[in-house]
Protein backbone atom coordinates (compact mmCIF):
# COMPACT_ATOMS: atom_id res chain seq x y z
CA UNK A 1 0.00 0.00 0.00
CA UNK A 2 0.90 3.67 -0.18
CA UNK A 3 3.59 4.98 2.16
CA UNK A 4 2.71 8.23 3.92
CA UNK A 5 5.71 10.45 4.60
CA UNK A 6 5.64 13.88 6.24
CA UNK A 7 9.13 14.90 5.24
CA UNK A 8 10.40 11.81 7.02
CA UNK A 9 9.57 13.51 10.30
CA UNK A 10 7.44 12.51 13.25
CA UNK A 11 4.47 14.42 14.66
CA UNK A 12 4.97 14.57 18.43
CA UNK A 13 6.24 11.01 18.47
CA UNK A 14 4.29 9.58 15.51
CA UNK A 15 6.97 8.41 13.09
CA UNK A 16 5.46 7.91 9.65
CA UNK A 17 8.55 6.07 8.48
CA UNK A 18 9.53 2.68 9.78
CA UNK A 19 11.65 2.55 12.88
CA UNK A 20 15.14 1.58 11.88
CA UNK A 21 14.41 1.87 8.17
CA UNK A 22 11.43 -0.36 7.41
CA UNK A 23 8.03 1.10 6.62
CA UNK A 24 5.40 0.67 9.30
CA UNK A 25 2.80 1.03 6.60
CA UNK A 26 3.95 -1.89 4.48
CA UNK A 27 2.39 -4.43 6.79
CA UNK A 28 0.99 -7.83 6.05
CA UNK A 29 -0.88 -9.81 8.68
CA UNK A 30 -1.67 -6.57 10.54
CA UNK A 31 -2.83 -7.18 14.09
CA UNK A 32 -6.26 -5.55 14.29
CA UNK A 33 -5.94 -4.58 17.95
CA UNK A 34 -5.39 -0.80 18.11
CA UNK A 35 -3.64 -1.12 21.46
CA UNK A 36 -1.17 -3.62 19.97
CA UNK A 37 -0.30 -1.11 17.25
CA UNK A 38 0.19 1.64 19.83
CA UNK A 39 2.31 -0.63 22.01
CA UNK A 40 4.53 -1.53 19.08
CA UNK A 41 4.97 2.12 18.15
CA UNK A 42 5.89 3.05 21.72
CA UNK A 43 8.49 0.29 21.92
CA UNK A 44 9.94 1.35 18.58
CA UNK A 45 10.12 4.94 19.77
CA UNK A 46 11.88 3.84 22.96
CA UNK A 47 14.41 1.88 20.91
CA UNK A 48 15.12 4.83 18.62
CA UNK A 49 15.70 7.09 21.64
CA UNK A 50 18.20 4.56 23.00
CA UNK A 51 20.26 4.79 19.82
CA UNK A 52 19.91 1.08 19.00
CA UNK A 53 18.82 -0.31 15.67
CA UNK A 54 16.61 -3.40 15.41
CA UNK A 55 19.53 -5.77 14.93
CA UNK A 56 21.38 -4.47 18.01
CA UNK A 57 18.21 -4.62 20.10
CA UNK A 58 17.56 -8.18 18.98
CA UNK A 59 21.07 -9.28 19.93
CA UNK A 60 20.71 -7.90 23.45
CA UNK A 61 17.20 -9.30 23.78
CA UNK A 62 18.21 -12.77 22.60
CA UNK A 63 15.64 -12.82 19.77
CA UNK A 64 15.95 -12.35 16.03
CA UNK A 65 15.64 -8.99 14.31
CA UNK A 66 12.44 -10.30 12.69
CA UNK A 67 10.83 -10.65 16.12
CA UNK A 68 11.67 -7.05 17.00
CA UNK A 69 10.23 -5.90 13.67
CA UNK A 70 7.02 -7.87 14.24
CA UNK A 71 6.61 -6.42 17.72
CA UNK A 72 7.12 -2.87 16.49
CA UNK A 73 4.58 -3.24 13.67
CA UNK A 74 1.92 -4.81 15.89
CA UNK A 75 2.11 -8.25 14.27
CA UNK A 76 3.39 -9.88 17.46
CA UNK A 77 2.13 -8.83 20.89
CA UNK A 78 4.87 -8.96 23.54
CA UNK A 79 4.11 -9.97 27.11
CA UNK A 80 4.50 -7.39 29.89
CA UNK A 81 7.66 -9.20 31.00
CA UNK A 82 9.15 -8.99 27.51
CA UNK A 83 8.26 -5.29 27.39
CA UNK A 84 10.00 -4.75 30.72
CA UNK A 85 13.16 -6.42 29.43
CA UNK A 86 13.15 -4.36 26.25
CA UNK A 87 12.58 -1.12 28.15
CA UNK A 88 15.47 -2.04 30.46
CA UNK A 89 17.70 -2.58 27.42
CA UNK A 90 16.61 0.81 26.09
CA UNK A 91 17.14 2.55 29.48
CA UNK A 92 13.70 4.09 29.11
CA UNK A 93 12.87 6.72 31.79
CA UNK A 94 10.65 5.45 34.61
CA UNK A 95 7.56 7.52 33.80
CA UNK A 96 7.50 6.47 30.16
CA UNK A 97 8.33 2.89 31.12
CA UNK A 98 5.30 2.71 33.42
CA UNK A 99 3.03 4.09 30.73
CA UNK A 100 4.20 1.50 28.18
CA UNK A 101 3.90 -1.35 30.67
CA UNK A 102 0.36 -0.24 31.51
CA UNK A 103 -0.46 -0.42 27.82
CA UNK A 104 1.12 -3.89 27.62
CA UNK A 105 -0.91 -5.19 30.57
CA UNK A 106 -4.17 -3.97 28.99
CA UNK A 107 -3.38 -4.84 25.38
CA UNK A 108 -6.28 -7.30 25.12
CA UNK A 109 -8.90 -4.82 26.34
CA UNK A 110 -11.96 -4.93 24.07
CA UNK A 111 -12.03 -1.18 23.35
CA UNK A 112 -9.44 1.58 23.54
CA UNK A 113 -10.11 5.23 24.32
CA UNK A 114 -6.88 7.24 24.59
CA UNK A 115 -7.59 10.29 26.78
CA UNK A 116 -5.51 13.45 26.98
CA UNK A 117 -3.24 15.34 24.60
CA UNK A 118 -0.27 13.04 25.26
CA UNK A 119 -2.19 10.21 23.60
CA UNK A 120 -3.10 12.10 20.41
CA UNK A 121 0.07 11.00 18.55
CA UNK A 122 -0.58 7.33 19.38
CA UNK A 123 -4.13 7.62 18.14
CA UNK A 124 -3.06 9.33 14.91
CA UNK A 125 -0.30 6.78 14.39
CA UNK A 126 -2.77 3.90 14.65
CA UNK A 127 -5.17 5.66 12.25
CA UNK A 128 -2.44 6.15 9.63
CA UNK A 129 -1.48 2.48 9.77
CA UNK A 130 -5.06 1.30 9.45
CA UNK A 131 -5.78 3.66 6.55
CA UNK A 132 -2.70 2.44 4.70
CA UNK A 133 -3.56 -1.24 5.22
CA UNK A 134 -7.31 -0.97 4.53
CA UNK A 135 -8.87 -2.05 1.26
CA UNK A 136 -11.96 0.06 1.94
CA UNK A 137 -12.53 3.13 4.11
CA UNK A 138 -15.94 4.59 4.91
CA UNK A 139 -16.33 7.78 6.93
CA UNK A 140 -19.76 8.78 8.18
CA UNK A 141 -19.85 12.37 9.40
CA UNK A 142 -22.95 14.48 10.11
CA UNK A 143 -20.95 17.46 11.40
CA UNK A 144 -17.99 18.34 9.19
CA UNK A 145 -16.36 17.41 5.89
CA UNK A 146 -14.25 14.27 6.50
CA UNK A 147 -10.57 14.93 7.11
CA UNK A 148 -9.32 12.97 4.11
CA UNK A 149 -11.35 15.26 1.83
CA UNK A 150 -10.64 18.63 3.47
CA UNK A 151 -8.73 21.52 1.95
CA UNK A 152 -5.85 23.00 3.92
CA UNK A 153 -7.83 26.15 4.74
CA UNK A 154 -10.95 24.25 5.81
CA UNK A 155 -8.92 21.95 8.09
CA UNK A 156 -7.17 24.97 9.57
CA UNK A 157 -10.49 26.69 10.28
CA UNK A 158 -11.94 23.55 11.92
CA UNK A 159 -8.91 23.02 14.14
CA UNK A 160 -8.78 26.69 15.11
CA UNK A 161 -12.12 26.16 16.86
CA UNK A 162 -10.42 23.68 19.25
CA UNK A 163 -8.35 26.44 20.90
CA UNK A 164 -5.08 24.77 20.01
CA UNK A 165 -1.87 26.75 19.81
CA UNK A 166 -0.84 27.96 16.33
CA UNK A 167 2.03 25.46 16.23
CA UNK A 168 -0.29 22.58 17.16
CA UNK A 169 -2.78 23.63 14.50
CA UNK A 170 -0.08 23.84 11.81
CA UNK A 171 1.36 20.44 12.74
CA UNK A 172 -2.01 18.71 12.77
CA UNK A 173 -3.17 20.32 9.53
CA UNK A 174 0.01 19.27 7.74
CA UNK A 175 -0.36 15.78 9.15
CA UNK A 176 -3.95 15.62 7.88
CA UNK A 177 -2.97 16.85 4.43
CA UNK A 178 -0.25 14.22 4.27
CA UNK A 179 -2.74 11.49 5.20
CA UNK A 180 -4.64 12.28 2.01
CA UNK A 181 -1.89 10.59 0.02
CA UNK A 182 -3.56 7.30 0.90
CA UNK A 183 -6.28 8.26 -1.61
CA UNK A 184 -3.85 9.24 -4.37
CA UNK A 185 -1.55 6.24 -4.68
CA UNK A 186 -1.28 3.71 -7.49
CA UNK A 187 -3.37 1.21 -5.50
CA UNK A 188 -5.52 3.40 -3.25
CA UNK A 189 -8.19 2.17 -0.90
CA UNK A 190 -11.81 2.44 -1.98
CA UNK A 191 -13.20 5.41 -0.11
CA UNK A 192 -16.80 6.33 0.68
CA UNK A 193 -17.85 9.46 2.57
CA UNK A 194 -21.40 9.78 3.87
CA UNK A 195 -21.96 13.41 4.85
CA UNK A 196 -25.00 15.21 6.20
CA UNK A 197 -25.99 18.20 4.07
CA UNK A 198 -25.75 20.38 7.16
CA UNK A 199 -21.97 19.88 7.00
CA UNK A 200 -22.06 21.61 3.62
CA UNK A 201 -24.07 24.48 5.08
CA UNK A 202 -21.96 24.97 8.20
CA UNK A 203 -19.27 27.61 7.74
CA UNK A 204 -15.66 26.81 8.52
CA UNK A 205 -13.92 30.11 7.98
CA UNK A 206 -15.28 32.50 5.35
CA UNK A 207 -17.25 32.02 2.14
CA UNK A 208 -14.17 31.62 -0.05
CA UNK A 209 -12.95 28.73 2.12
CA UNK A 210 -16.31 26.99 1.76
CA UNK A 211 -16.45 27.58 -1.98
CA UNK A 212 -12.97 26.06 -2.38
CA UNK A 213 -14.00 23.12 -0.20
CA UNK A 214 -16.99 22.39 -2.43
CA UNK A 215 -14.73 22.55 -5.47
CA UNK A 216 -12.29 20.13 -3.83
CA UNK A 217 -15.10 17.64 -3.13
CA UNK A 218 -16.01 17.73 -6.82
CA UNK A 219 -12.36 17.14 -7.71
CA UNK A 220 -12.24 14.12 -5.40
CA UNK A 221 -15.27 12.70 -7.20
CA UNK A 222 -13.25 12.55 -10.41
CA UNK A 223 -11.37 9.60 -8.88
CA UNK A 224 -13.01 6.25 -9.66
CA UNK A 225 -12.28 4.85 -6.18
CA UNK A 226 -13.90 7.76 -4.31
CA UNK A 227 -17.62 8.25 -3.72
CA UNK A 228 -19.46 10.88 -1.68
CA UNK A 229 -23.07 10.49 -0.61
CA UNK A 230 -25.06 13.32 0.92
CA UNK A 231 -27.87 12.84 3.45
CA UNK A 232 -30.45 15.59 2.66
CA UNK A 233 -31.09 18.10 5.43
CA UNK A 234 -34.80 17.29 5.14
CA UNK A 235 -34.11 13.84 6.57
CA UNK A 236 -35.33 13.29 10.12
CA UNK A 237 -33.28 11.74 12.88
CA UNK A 238 -31.13 8.74 11.92
CA UNK A 239 -28.65 6.72 14.02
CA UNK A 240 -25.47 8.15 12.49
CA UNK A 241 -26.61 11.68 13.35
CA UNK A 242 -25.31 11.09 16.87
CA UNK A 243 -21.68 11.43 15.75
CA UNK A 244 -19.05 10.58 13.17
CA UNK A 245 -17.07 7.38 12.79
CA UNK A 246 -14.72 5.67 10.34
CA UNK A 247 -15.05 2.04 9.22
CA UNK A 248 -11.82 0.45 7.96
CA UNK A 249 -12.09 -2.90 6.18
CA UNK A 250 -9.37 -5.37 5.26
CA UNK A 251 -8.89 -8.42 3.06
CA UNK A 252 -7.30 -10.41 5.86
CA UNK A 253 -9.42 -9.64 8.89
CA UNK A 254 -12.56 -8.12 10.40
CA UNK A 255 -13.30 -4.38 10.19
CA UNK A 256 -12.08 -1.83 12.71
CA UNK A 257 -14.12 1.24 13.66
CA UNK A 258 -12.83 4.55 14.99
CA UNK A 259 -15.39 6.74 16.77
CA UNK A 260 -14.39 10.35 17.47
CA UNK A 261 -16.00 12.78 19.90
CA UNK A 262 -14.70 16.13 21.20
CA UNK A 263 -11.15 15.48 20.07
CA UNK A 264 -10.97 12.01 21.64
CA UNK A 265 -11.41 8.72 19.87
CA UNK A 266 -12.43 5.18 20.72
CA UNK A 267 -11.17 2.19 18.76
CA UNK A 268 -13.49 -0.80 18.32
CA UNK A 269 -12.32 -4.06 16.80
CA UNK A 270 -14.53 -6.80 18.24
CA UNK A 271 -17.66 -7.76 16.32
CA UNK A 272 -20.06 -7.14 19.21
CA UNK A 273 -18.98 -3.49 19.23
CA UNK A 274 -18.50 -2.89 15.50
CA UNK A 275 -21.75 -4.55 14.37
CA UNK A 276 -24.09 -1.72 15.52
CA UNK A 277 -22.02 0.87 13.69
CA UNK A 278 -21.82 -1.25 10.55
CA UNK A 279 -25.61 -1.53 10.69
CA UNK A 280 -25.91 2.25 11.19
CA UNK A 281 -23.69 2.81 8.16
CA UNK A 282 -25.91 0.60 6.01
CA UNK A 283 -29.10 2.33 7.13
CA UNK A 284 -27.55 5.77 6.60
CA UNK A 285 -26.45 4.83 3.10
CA UNK A 286 -30.01 3.85 2.25
CA UNK A 287 -31.36 7.32 3.07
CA UNK A 288 -28.51 9.20 1.39
CA UNK A 289 -28.76 10.58 -2.12
CA UNK A 290 -27.25 8.48 -4.89
CA UNK A 291 -23.82 9.38 -6.26
CA UNK A 292 -25.01 11.53 -9.15
CA UNK A 293 -27.54 13.44 -7.06
CA UNK A 294 -24.93 14.03 -4.37
CA UNK A 295 -22.52 15.42 -6.94
CA UNK A 296 -25.23 17.71 -8.29
CA UNK A 297 -26.01 19.01 -4.80
CA UNK A 298 -22.35 19.73 -4.05
CA UNK A 299 -22.06 21.51 -7.40
CA UNK A 300 -25.11 23.63 -6.52
CA UNK A 301 -23.44 24.70 -3.27
CA UNK A 302 -20.24 25.50 -5.15
CA UNK A 303 -22.19 27.73 -7.56
CA UNK A 304 -24.24 29.27 -4.78
CA UNK A 305 -27.45 27.88 -6.26
CA UNK A 306 -28.61 25.55 -3.51
CA UNK A 307 -31.71 26.08 -1.39
CA UNK A 308 -29.42 25.86 1.60
CA UNK A 309 -28.11 29.32 0.68
CA UNK A 310 -24.52 28.27 0.28
CA UNK A 311 -21.95 31.02 0.61
CA UNK A 312 -20.85 32.77 -2.56
CA UNK A 313 -17.32 34.14 -2.79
Amino acid sequence: MLELVFGGQSLDGVDLLGKGGSSLLAMSGLNKSPRALALGSDLAEARIKSGLNQREAAQRFGFTQAVIARIETGRRVPTPDECAVLLGIYSTPLAEREHILELARDVDRETWTPVGSRHVPRQLGALVKYEAAATAICEVNPLVIPGLLQTFEYAQAVMSADRLSPSEIDARVMFRMNRQKVLRGEEPSNYLAIIDELALMRFAGDSSIMKNQYARLLEWLDFDHIDIRIVPRSTGFYPSLAGGYVVLEFDDGPPVVHVEHMGQGTWLHQAKYTKPLLSARSSTLKIALDSDSSRDLIAAYEKGESNGKAPVA
